[in-house]
C-alpha cells in the first residue's frame, strides 16, 4: 500500500481478441514524490468486539462454524446496511477468525496451547491438569513415549460406570469401533448399554493411537490392544462395586478382533452379531452374486430374501 501524493500518472493498455497489445495510452510522467515513496503497512483492522463476543459464545454453545459465519453475514446485512468495515473495525468474520477464536477458547478453558504436540497436550490434560471431572472420568491413561509406543486412554464418567453396572452386569453390552473421527489417526471404540426405555447409553470410550507409520488407522490395531483396554475398564467397575463386572451377552459387528478381545476378558460371555450388520453382509453378498439391478425375478428374489432375514434375525 502506497500513500497518495497527488501523482496523476496512469496507463491504459488495450489488447485485441488474440491477446496482442494494440494500444497504449495515458499520462506516464510520475511526480518525484511518487517515485521516492515507500510502501506502507495499512492500519490494522480490529475485529469489532461485539461481533467477536457473539461468535465466541456461539462456539461455546457448539454451533457449527458455517452457521456462525452465516449468522455474521445476516447481522451485517440487517444492522450495518452491508458495510463490513467501519472506521478501523472489521465486522465480517472469516474462517480463520473462527479457528483463532476456537484456539483461544481451548487455551482459556483447558490451558492447552495447540502449537504444542498432540502428545504433550494430552499429557497436560490427563496428567498435569487438576480438573476433578477429567480425573474422575479417566479410567486408564498410558502416554505415547516413543515412536514404537501408542497412546491409550479409557474414559467413563462416574455416572456412566454406575449405568454400566446397572444395565450391563449380568446383562447385555454393545461394542463397536468408529474410524475417521479424528485427523490425528486415533481409533475410538464405544461400549454401550440399553436402558429400560430401549434407549442406547454410552458407558465407556476406548481410545488409542494408530501404530507409527500406519497409512490407515482403521487397520492399525489388534485384539491385544482391545483386550488391555477392556480389562482396565472391567477392573475399574469391578473394584467400585466389590464384585466382578460380568456382562452375559455382547453384541458386535463381524470384527474378529473385537470378538476375540471380549472372549479373553469375559471367557463365559455369549457373543451375538448385530442384526444390522448381518443384513448388511447378506445384502452385500446378494449384490455380489446377483448384481445391483437385474430383471423382475432378481429384484423379487432380493426383496424376499431381505424380508426373510428381517423376520428371522
Amino acid at each position: 500500500m502506497y500513500a497518495f501524493v497527488g501523482c496523476l500518472a496512469f496507463a491504459k493498455i488495450k489488447k485485441d481478441k488474440d491477446n496482442n497489445y494494440v494500444a497504449l495510452d495515458g499520462y506516464l510522467e510520475h511526480l518525484d514524490a511518487c517515485i521516492n515513496s515507500k510502501p506502507q503497512q495499512p492500519p490494522p483492522l480490529h475485529i469489532n468486539e461485539t461481533v467477536k463476543i457473539i461468535a465466541i459464545n456461539m462456539l461455546k454453545a457448539q454451533v457449527h462454524p458455517a452457521a456462525i459465519l452465516e449468522d455474521n453475514m445476516k447481522f451485517i446485512e440487517l444492522n450495518l446496511g452491508g458495510n463490513v468495515l467501519i472506521d478501523n473495525e472489521r465486522f465480517l468474520l472469516t474462517s480463520q477468525d473462527i479457528i483463532n477464536f476456537r484456539n483461544s477458547i481451548t487455551k482459556d478453558v483447558l490451558d492447552i496451547d495447540i502449537r504444542n504436540s498432540v502428545e504433550k497436550n494430552i499429557h497436560q490434560i490427563f496428567e498435569v491438569n487438576d480438573d476433578e471431572v477429567i480425573k474422575a472420568s479417566t479410567v486408564y491413561y498410558k502416554p505415547k513415549q516413543s515412536n514404537n509406543d501408542r497412546l491409550m486412554l479409557v474414559l467413563a464418567t462416574p455416572e456412566q460406570r454406575k449405568l454400566a453396572w446397572k444395565y450391563g452386569h449380568n446383562g447385555i453390552i454393545h461394542f463397536d469401533g468408529t474410524f475417521g473421527f479424528s485427523n490425528k489417526k486415533v481409533l475410538l471404540f464405544v461400549l454401550l448399554v440399553v436402558n429400560q426405555d430401549n434407549k442406547g447409553i454410552p458407558i465407556g470410550y476406548l481410545l488409542f493411537s494408530a501404530a507409527s507409520g500406519a497409512q490407515r488407522a482403521s487397520s492399525s490395531y489388534n485384539h491385544a490392544i482391545l483386550k488391555e483396554l477392556l480389562k482396565q475398564y472391567k477392573d475399574k467397575i469391578s473394584i467400585e462395586n466389590n464384585h466382578e463386572f460380568l456382562p452375559k451377552v455382547a453384541i458386535t459387528d463381524t470384527d474378529h478382533k473385537e470378538r476375540l478381545a471380549l472372549l479373553e476378558v469375559w471367557p463365559h460371555i455369549h457373543l451375538l452379531l448385530c442384526e444390522f450388520h448381518i443384513i448388511q453382509c447378506w445384502e452385500n453378498k446378494m449384490k455380489q452374486v446377483l448384481g445391483s439391478h437385474g430383471g423382475y425375478d432378481v429384484v423379487s428374489y432380493r426383496k424376499d430374501m431381505k424380508e426373510y432375514l428381517i423376520r428371522n434375525s
